[in-house]
């Protein structure tokens, strides 16, 4: 596999907001955490903000 493709140069690009793809054998952490990142963003828009205590639970 190419440095383009290694899970350091990914995060790499993504810290310098580039272009980049973790669709690759050996990324399977970053698609991980990609979905993890949307399951907190689907609870986060489901609360209210009145739920604030929650809200800063979801984003810590």
């Amino acid at each position: 596999m190419s440095e383009y493709f290694s899970e350091d140069e990914v995060r790499r690009r993504m810290a310098n907001r580039e272009l980049y793809s973790d669709a690759y054998p050996g990324l399977e952490g970053l698609e991980v955490e990609r979905d993890r990142a949307k399951l907190l963003a689907a609870r986060f828009n489901q609360t209210t903000p009145a739920e604030k205590d929650l809200r800063k639970h979801l984003l810590a």
